[in-house]
Formats: structure tokens, sequence, C-alpha cells
């Protein structure tokens, strides 16, 4: 090998790396461009002519002789051969002449090439045009053989063949540049004996009249005939440089320059390697449509080319550029149809292509690639692992191993010399072990604290998302394009789905795409639309679109029964990307804060939990739904209804409500109500928590609890049980700590015990200052309605006692009575209605008007408050009026006296039944089952007239008798509770 050549010795190795560009954008050699004067491959017939003359016979055996590797550039034997053109035809026959008569320009290319110009020049011109109108009749025959040629697998296999080339070269390039930079590799001893002997050599050879590989021939005989002393002189001479060199190429591997070099050579060979993975795969995807310029290029270079004579393919482009600038719309639209439909076709094809088991291939493979490149830019200066104890034994005795194979040779020699070591000398070995993992893990750490490891990381996971993003996709193409399609997510979306269903059966036209602001108009306008709407006609498309969701449910849980959905799930694991949930919830996604704490989703409702009913309204409209097309209609409808129709839906909807409320009743009672609540308010107060820590604690350094004696122990304890018994792991190393800590005596055990006790105090000392910080404290008052209170309810029932007593509700309001006008913030949301606003949005508005604006509309709430203050006085002279504030003042009388009740006479006794009452409570199940048709008050007008029978002295001094005892001792526990609660207060005071 030549010294001037040399290259470092990681240079040569060729380790294949892995980068490359993300996507498809068209195969190498597929983009050729119409008009081009060269082609790769085809340098002229007669050459790829004399090549195939010249192949190697068969072998004297009668086979075929083994395929020499090609050199050089490679050349597409299939293709068409390209015409040659005039200039090429008149200069192929002089060139001969030319070396005959000039020998001295076989070695001077320039002044060859301007003899041949010469010649062209002096040409005659007739002779020209012939050759000229030749060429051009040749390539309109060559042109449509080498289109067809262009879309065969040969083709493509020589683009594959010549980019490998170019590869190579670059490679071969890049890898003599470098090995400027590094010590030049030694010579062995046979390379210096050839140095030596060559220029003598060559001159016997050459007045021989021998070749160059006579040369290389007769050194190489010179060689095998050197006696074995003159051999090892050459040797050792070729060994000390070696040795020098090892040296030099070691500092070599310390500088910036070697690492430059290993970072450029491994996005290289990544990027070759990727390159090249891509070729592979997509020769077998669709070519690339042209799009409108080139097919109106293709339709219109002839005429360019008539037009502009002897023009470059350059200027022919150039022309066509400016024509089609010039080019009117109307004329354009023709093409760009055309392309379109082509485009169309294409993205067909690539989905087809997407679908075949060979992309899936080609995706796995591309992230090996990628993540190996990887690994050699940013873990190339990672720290090696340190030896084994065998391997450093090995290293020891290096210089003792007799060279050979076999038994007491080699490895089998080094084997057998561990294994005759003893324990002792084994000892020394592990602790120089130690002392090295000891050291790799330090560096290690040292190292993935650095920038160079975290780039690593933070490629890996752009790898690994890319990877996860385009197997998503090719899973979706392959099985879940035929999937049952989501329905709307909300109302609003049926109702805006409707309104451009009715716009385009009106128009009478198909839809027609528009831009981004007429869309974002437009859902605008029908937002205004949808927030005149009343509560109970959203609720006629609440109900659509829960239709159409549980419909497509079904038709979802049916299609993950097909064996498609089976294949899907199998090869996304295969591909390790996550089965997608098709009926999975958005609402279900975990939220993370900003302080790391995760908001855990609200349960799912029972399927056994009622849901509430709907008012009489919104009963009407489901049930009148169907009858009418539009569902604006529905409120005009109601609105036309009659006092007594709409108590027929009132009693439905009053109905309903108690219906609801006692399966409401009977869930909360049963076991899947209570675990419900349960765990809604476990959520809740999980959720609250959460908030209150991420708004009052943020930044904040909350005390942590120190472990306890044991914990402290065990922390020391673990490394040197891991090395005594590498096997423990998890529970059973917690297990094996706990008992070395039985086994401790009490003195042993103190040591950790004191040093717990300290870390505890300090602790408490930090909980108690934290505790009185303005955070915390928020913090607390914010979390104070989760918390469970300790005190312990007052009376004998523990806070079981019955509720308040009922308050009497106020009377209705008459039809006649003045409504009451809202303040200046209803006035202004009154005036905004149908912006599309919420309420929080319109008060938010309304905070942040001008002072001017708000004081006109406080003006306008004055104004009104006065007037509805006199229409107010005049109604109360009414009799409507009279009677309403007759019945209001009533009604509050009412409502001071339960209060007052309920708060002075809790403990007043009860009002003891009559005689007639106990009588009926004794007597009526016998008259039941004696007058069975009676029931209700036919049943006690029954026992009332038993109860005037026969002896009524009798029965009423025995029902006056109980009623007086039931009194006497009804006061008597009244009398002794008042003494009791008397007693209570003077022993306070």
């Amino acid at each position: 090998m030549d010294g001037d050549e040399t290259v470092p010795m990681e240079c040569q190795e060729g380790q294949e790396g892995q980068e490359g560009q993300e996507g498809q954008e068209g195969q190498e050699g597929q983009e050729g461009q119409e008009g081009q004067e060269g082609q790769e491959g085809q340098e002229g017939g007669q050459e790829r002519q004399e090549g195939q003359e010249s192949a190697a016979p068969e072998a004297t055996n009668g086979t075929a002789p083994p395929e020499k590797k090609k050199r050089g550039r490679p050349k597409d034997l299939n293709a068409p051969p390209r015409p040659q053109t005039p200039k090429s035809r008149v200069q192929a026959p002089e060139r001969e002449r030319i070396k005959q008569e000039r020998p001295e320009l076989t070695k001077d290319l320039k002044a060859m090439m301007e003899a041949l110009n010469k010649v062209w020049e002096e040409a005659p011109q007739e002779e020209k045009d012939r050759l000229q109108k030749e060429y051009d009749a040749e390539m309109e025959i060559w042109r449509p053989k080498w289109d067809a040629y262009r879309k065969t697998d040969s083709y493509k296999e020589f683009c594959i063949e010549k980019q490998d080339y170019k590869d190579r070269k670059e490679k071969k390039k890049f890898l003599k540049a470098e090995s400027k930079k590094a010590p030049k590799r030694p010579k062995s001893g046979y390379g210096l004996y050839s140095d030596e002997a060559r220029d003598r050599v060559k001159e016997a050879v050459m007045a021989a009249g021998g070749g160059m590989g006579d040369i290389g021939k007769r050194i190489s005989e010179e060689w095998n005939a050197l006696s074995e002393a003159k051999k090892a002189e050459y040797q050792e001479v070729a060994q000390k440089q070696k040795e020098e060199f090892q040296v030099k190429f070691a500092e070599y591997k310390m500088t910036d320059d070697w690492k430059e070099f290993q970072t450029k050579k491994a996005k290289m060979d990544g990027r070759h390697a990727l390159n090249k993975l891509q070729r592979t795969t997509y020769k077998e995807a669709p070519p690339k449509p042209a799009n409108a310029f080139n097919l109106f290029k293709n339709k219109y270079m002839k005429q360019v080319q008539e037009e502009k004579k002897g023009a470059s393919a350059g200027e022919l482009s150039k022309a066509l550029g400016e024509k089609w600038k010039n080019t009117p719309p109307e004329e354009r639209a023709p093409f760009e149809k055309e392309a379109n439909a082509l485009k169309e076709e294409f993205r067909k094809k690539m989905v087809e292509f997407k679908r075949q088991k060979s992309y899936v291939k080609f995706l796995q493979k591309r992230v090996v690639v990628k993540n190996k490149e990887n690994r050699l830019v940013n873990l190339n200066t990672m720290p090696k692992k340190p030896k084994s104890v065998y391997a450093l034994f090995r290293e020891d005795i290096k210089e003792e191993v007799p060279a050979g194979k076999g038994e007491g040779k080699g490895m089998k020699f080094v084997k057998n010399k561990f294994e005759e070591m003893d324990e002792e000398a084994k000892q020394k070995y592990k602790e120089k072990e130690a002392e090295l993992k000891q050291k790799y893990n330090e560096e290690v750490k040292d190292f993935k604290e650095g920038t160079t490891f975290k780039e690593f990381k933070k490629t890996e996971e752009k790898i690994k998302r890319e990877m996860m993003t385009e197997a998503m996709k090719v899973m979706t193409l392959k099985f879940l394009n035929d999937a049952p399609a989501e329905p709307p997510r909300n109302p609003f979306s049926i109702f805006v789905g409707e309104k451009r269903k009715a716009s385009v059966e009106e128009a009478g036209e198909p839809k027609k795409k528009k831009s981004k602001q007429e869309a974002k108009d437009e859902v605008a306008a029908f937002k205004a639309e949808w927030g005149k709407l009343d509560k109970d006609m959203k609720s006629v498309y609440d109900e659509k679109q829960k239709e159409a969701r549980k419909k497509w449910q079904e038709e979802v849980k049916a299609y993950m029964e097909l064996p498609k959905w089976q294949e899907y799930v199998e090869e996304a694991k295969a591909l390790r990307v996550p089965v997608r949930g098709l009926l999975s919830k958005k609402k279900k996604s975990i939220k993370k804060l900003k302080n790391g704490m995760k908001l855990l989703p609200l349960p799912d409702r029972p399927e056994t939990m009622p849901s509430k009913p709907p008012k009489a309204k919104r009963i009407f409209f489901q049930e009148k739904r169907k009858e009418v097309e539009d569902p604006a209609k529905l409120s005009e409808m109601w609105d036309a209804l009659t006092e007594e129709e709409r108590k027929v839906w009132d009693k439905k909807a009053a109905d309903l409500e108690m219906e609801y409320q006692e399966e409401l009743k009977a869930f909360h009672e049963s076991d899947e109500g209570r675990e419900f609540l349960k765990r809604m308010s476990q959520v809740r107060r999980s959720r609250a928590c959460a908030v209150a820590k991420d708004k009052h604690l943020a930044g904040v350094q909350v005390p942590k609890k120190p472990p306890g004696a044991l914990d402290l122990y065990g922390r020391e304890k673990v490394k040197e049980l891991k090395k005594a018994k590498p096997e423990l792991k998890g529970a059973d190393l917690k297990k094996e700590i706990t008992e070395c800590w039985k086994a401790f005596s009490d003195e042993e055990k103190t040591v950790y015990q004191d040093k717990a006790k300290g870390m505890q105090q300090e602790y408490e000392e930090k909980l108690r200052a934290f505790k009185e910080t303005e955070n915390f404290k928020s913090y607390q008052a914010a979390m104070r309605k989760f918390m469970k209170s300790n005190k312990k309810p007052q009376g004998k029932g523990g806070g079981k006692g019955k509720p308040k007593a009922n308050l009497p509700a106020p009377p209705p309001k008459p039809e006649s009575m003045p409504a009451k006008p809202g303040h200046a913030l209803k006035l202004y949301m009154k005036e905004q209605a149908g912006s599309g606003k919420k309420i929080p949005e319109m008060a938010s508005a309304f905070r942040e008007l001008p002072d001017e604006e708000k004081a006109r509309f406080k003006e306008m709430a004055e104004t009104q408050l006065k007037e509805y203050e006199e229409k107010m006085e005049e109604w109360l002279k009414t009799d409507e009026g009279k009677k309403y504030a007759r019945d209001t003042k009533n009604v509050q009388k009412r409502r001071k006296v339960a209060i007052a009740k309920d708060k002075f006479l809790k403990d007043e006794p009860k009002k003891p039944p009559t005689p007639l009452a106990i009588f009926s409570q004794e007597k009526r199940g016998e008259f039941a089952e004696k007058f069975p048709e009676s029931k209700g008050l036919m049943l006690n007008s029954k026992i009332a007239e038993a109860f005037r029978g026969d002896c009524p002295k009798t029965r009423g001094r025995n029902g006056m008798t109980r009623q007086k005892e039931s009194r006497t001792n009804t006061k008597r526990r009244w009398r002794s509770s008042r003494r009791r609660r008397s007693t209570r207060s003077i022993s306070r005071q």
C-alpha cells in the first residue's frame, strides 16, 4: 500500500452508519430532464459494443469464469443507445488519425480536444446541417424508447448501482482528505523491500519490454527468494516503525481532529446507508407525477426548440418558464386539471404502496439505521466498560502466552493458568476490578450530565416519535380506513352540518371549497344563530348527537369483533405502537399541572344511575320532532299551545320527575350507588388537593419526612449485601436487611436510632415553621371544606336528628304583577344576546368597558327600577295586588313562626292522640278484614260509626283515661328535661 494514501485504522474499518432524510422525495435517476444532452452510462455505442466483444471466454472446463468486480463508473448496457451528435460523428474518425500523426497528444487531453474542435470548425456547413438533420430524426425515435425504458426495473437497478458508486467515491475522497491529519501508517517488511527494489526492477523490466504488472511480479519473486535472515531484518525495521506509529496514533485519538473525523464519518455513513435503504425500498413505489408546468413543457418543448435552434437545455427551460408565466389562467386550467388528476392517482397508488409489508420493514430498518448513527455520533466519547478479572489477568500474562492453537497454546494456556491461580491472587484482581468499576461509574455519571448525552437522548426520542407517527399512519391506512367514522362531538356540530346541507340544497350546486377566513366567518355566524336558541331547542340537537354516537358505538363494537381488527392489534404490538382506542374519550386523558401533579378523571357514570328527566317543553319537542323537518318550528308550536294543552305535558313531566326521585333514592341506597358517590368524593378531593398545591405551594420547599432507624441502616447495608449476595433483589433484599437489623444488639441499634431521632426533631421544627407561612395557611383554607371535622356533634343522636322544618313556600306571582328589571350587567348581557359569548366572557367584557359606557347601563337600570316601583305601587292598590300582599304577609308570618319553633321549641312535648285516633289505630286491621271493599275515607267512617256505638261512656272513659295518662307522662318528661338543662346552665356559671 502506498504510504501517501494511508488512512487512520478506524477509517479503514468502514462501519456502516445511519443518518437520513425524512420521507421520499423521489428516486435517484427518475427525474431526467427532456432535452438534456448527456446521460450517465451512455457515452458511446461503440465503446459498449467493444466491451461486449472483449468479454472473457469460458473456462477450460466448460464453466463460466467468476465475474470480476467492475471498476470505475457503472454503465447501463440495457439502455437504448443514444444517437451520436453531429460533432461526435465528425470527430470520431479523425481521432485515430490524430493519434497516429501526433502521438504526444495521447497524454495531453487539452491539446487533443483543441485539435478535435479545430476539425469540427473546418467541416463544411452543408455537412453539419445534414448530420444535424439525421441526428434530430434519430432523436425523435430514441426519446420514446428512453421514456419507456426509464419505467423498467433495469433502469431502477442501474440508478441504485450508480448512486452506490457515487457514495463510494465520496467516502474515498473524504478518507483521503482526513488521512493527511493522521500519522502515516507504516509499511510491512515486504513494503520496505518493494520501495527499495522498485526503481531497479522497473528499469530492468521496461528494458526487456515488460509492463507495470510484470514489475510487481518480479518484486514478489525476488522477495520469496530472499533468505529468512534477510527477511527478518526488514520485518524488524517494520515492527519498530509499527510501535512508533501506535504511540503516535494513540496520541492522535485523544485530539479534537479524531473526534471530528469520527463524527463526520458516522454521519456520512449513516446518510449513505439510509439513502440506499430508501432507494431499494422506493424502487417499487409509484413515480412522482408531473405538475402542470411539466405537462405544459412536454407539449410545447418541440415548438420552442424549433424557435430557438441551437439553444442549450437551460435556455430552453428558461424560455418555457417565461411562456408559462405569460399563459392566461383559462389556458392553464386544462394542465392544472390533468395535474390534479395525476396527483390524486399518485396518492392512491402511494397509499397502496405503504400498505405493503415491505414499507413496514423499511420503517423498522430505518429506526435501526438512525439509532446506530445516533450512537456513533453522540456516544463515541462515552467511557468504556472496565475489564473483568479474567481480562485483567490475561493482559498481565500476554507476553508469556505461546502462539498458536490447541492445548497449552493461546487461549487454552490462559484458561489453564487462570484456573490454577489461588484465591488470594484472584482477590487482588477483584479489588482492581472494583476500583475500575467505581471509576467507570463516576465517569459515566459525569458523561450523562453533559450536553452530548442529552443530545443523544433527545435524538433517540425524536427517532422513536417519528417511527411512532409514521407507523400509526401506516396502521390507519392498512386497517382503520374503513372503520366507522366518528360522529360529531357536540350538538353545535350537528346544527352546523344541517345548516350547511340546507344551504347546498337551496343553492342546487355542489359545495365549493372556502378559504380559511370565509370558513371562520361562516362558523361565527352559525355561533351567533346558535346562541339565540333557547335551552329546550338546543336539547333537540343534543338528542340527535347522542343517538348518532350511540349508533356509532354499536358499529365500532361490531367492527372490533372482525378478524381484521385482531390482525391490526397483533401488527401494532409487533411495531410497538399503541393500539388506537376507537371508543376512547378525551375526558379520560389525565391532565398534568405545572407542579407535575395529575388531575384524575371523574369516574364513569354507572348505567344503573337514573338520568334527570326532561321538562315539559323538552318532552313536547322530543315527541313532535319527527313531525317537522325544521326544528326551529317546534318553539312556535309550543307557544301556540293553550293552558289546558300545556297541563298535559306538565303532568307528564311531573310523573317523570316523581319516578326519577324514587329511582335516585334507590340508587343512592344501593351498593353501586354508595360506591360511585364515595369514588366521586375521593376524586373531587384529590383534584382539589392537586389544584390547591399547584396554586399555593408551587415553588415552596415542603419539609420531607426523614427515614427511620431501619431505613438508615438499610442504606448503608444494601451495597454490602448486593456484593455478597447479588441474587437478592426487591422484597428478598429488604427481608435480608430486616433480619440483619433484628440480629443487632441494642447498643448497635442505638447509633441509628439516635441519628433518626435527631433528624425527626429537625423535621418537626421545619414543619412547624412551614405551617406558619402564608402559603400553607392559604392552602389549608382552600382544603378546609374537604377536611373531616373531628368535633363530635351535640345531642343524643350524634348529629343524626331531624332536619329543620320545611318553611312555607311564597305565594305564586300573578301574571299581572310587574316584572322587576335587571341590574346594569343583566342589561348588558341582554344587549349582547346572540353574540355567541358565554356568561363569564360577557361579565369579563362588561368589567373592561369604559366608565362612560358602564354609566350608561347603570342609568338605564336606575330608570327602569323607578318605573317598576311606580307600577308596583299602583298594582298593589288593585284587588289582585292586595290579595298578593296579604298572602305574602301571611307566609312571612308563618315562616317566622316556623323558624322560631325550630329554634326555641325543639323539645316541646308532642300532642297526644285523641280517643278516636287510639281506637282507630287498634281496630284498623280488624275493620279492613271485615269490610274489604271499604278503603281510605270510607274505612275511616266505618271505624268512626263503631266508635260512636252502643257504649259511648265506656269508650269515652277508656279513651279519656289513656289520653290523660299520655299527657301526664309527656309533661313529666318535659319538666325533667327542663330541670336538667337548668342544672347544667348553673354548673357552667
